[in-house]
Parts: structure tokens; sequence; C-alpha cells
């Protein structure tokens, strides 16, 4: 029994060495992204795309406007949340369809409307461009419930808050931080391996790059 066990054990060490060797002759490539903002959200806009969701870059109020009424008018409604008074004021202008700012202390009247409300428009805090992904740091409970509730989402970022990498992500963030990531719209292939979007949360999800002045507008 001893001289089995003893055979077995040393098979594993011989076989885990074997890797060892083989993972140090073969240097390990990784790709190195731009620094530049201008290079990296090309990168972001490929894997974004990749995994179904969608990407715009706004130059200015209109644009952001334009899309919105865009959106609603495919989703058939005239209303949309958003999650912060900034946000309220800037869309709300000149007739256009109703912003209803999202209330920040009820939490049942909050889940009632985002459940009721087929967009909703939030500021996102960061962009990832290795993986496409949004990050956004919980704040204010309006602005990140809005990503699982409504049907249809747009994220805003602003053109200076891309990273490369969660690398350099977690670099920029406090420890302990609360967070969440984004990666494209709610999904699930559970049954039968037939993928499904927006199983637990918005089907459809718009990533736009907002040009550091329009940020600062909306902010």
């Amino acid at each position: 029994m001893n001289d089995s066990r003893d055979k077995i054990l040393n098979d594993i060490r011989q076989a885990r060495d074997k890797a060892q060797v083989s993972s140090e002759a073969i240097p390990e490539e990784q790709e190195s992204l731009p620094g530049n903002p201008d290079e990296l959200w090309p990168r972001f806009e490929q894997e974004l795309v990749r995994i179904a969701g969608e990407f715009h870059i706004l130059e200015d109020l209109g644009a952001l406007q334009a899309l919105v009424t865009g959106i609603l008018q495919q989703l058939g409604t005239n209303e949309f949340a958003v999650g912060r008074a900034s946000l309220q004021k800037a869309l709300g202008a000149n007739d256009r369809p109703r912003p209803v700012l999202v209330p920040e202390t009820d939490p049942v009247e909050r889940r009632t409307l985002l459940d009721t409300t087929k967009l909703a428009v939030s500021m996102a805090s960061f962009a990832i461009a290795e993986t496409g992904s949004v990050a956004f740091l919980y704040g204010e409970k309006s602005e990140t419930l809005s990503l699982f509730l409504s049907e249809c989402v747009i994220l805003l970022v602003a053109e200076k808050h891309i990273v490369r990498d969660k690398t350099e992500f977690f670099r920029r963030v406090r420890p302990g931080t609360s967070l969440v990531f984004i990666s494209g719209p709610s999904r699930t292939a559970d049954i039968e391996k037939v993928l499904v979007l927006g199983a637990h949360g918005p089907s459809r999800l718009v990533v736009c790059c907002v040009r550091n002045a329009l940020w600062e507008e909306l902010s």
C-alpha cells in the first residue's frame, strides 16, 4: 500500500516539475495598451461591441439630447430616469422628453419608478479599455439602482476617465471603495445554452464617451 502511494506521489511531483519547466520556458506575452485616452477609446469600443454593448462619442449637449430622444422613440415612451439633478436640468430643456429624477430617500418609490421606466441615464466613474467594462463607484443609490432595473441604460463616462486595465483602475481607487463592474447588457445561457439578453437586468447598454467640456457641464 505504501509503495503504491509513494509511486503516485512521485508521479505527481514529476508532472508538476515538468509543468513548471514548460511554463518557464515559454514567456507570457502581455499586450501593451497605450496610455493616451484618444488611443484607448477605440480599444474600449471594440471590446464593448464584442459583448453586445453600444458605443457613442458625445461632443456636446445636443448630441446627448438627440441620442436620448432617439432611444425613447425606439422604446415607445416619453419618460426616462436620471440619478442627478444636473442631468435632469440639462436634459429637460426645450420641451424635450421629460427626465424624472430618481428619489434619493424612499427605496420603495425609487424601485417602483425604475421598474416602470424603460430608460435610465447615469454618470459612471471609469471605462476600462482592456475589457470594455464600465466601473461604477457606489455613491447615491439613485444612480446605482438604475443599472439593474431599467430596460435600457445609457452610461456616460468622461473622456479623461478611461484606464488601460483593472490594475490601473485599482491604483486610482481608494482601498475599501464599494464598486461594481458593468460588462455589456445582462445575459444568461443557463437554459439549453441559448443566450438571452436582459434576464437579470437591462437588455441594452449604451456607453458614451463624453468630451471633457460636456462632462463639466453635466456635473
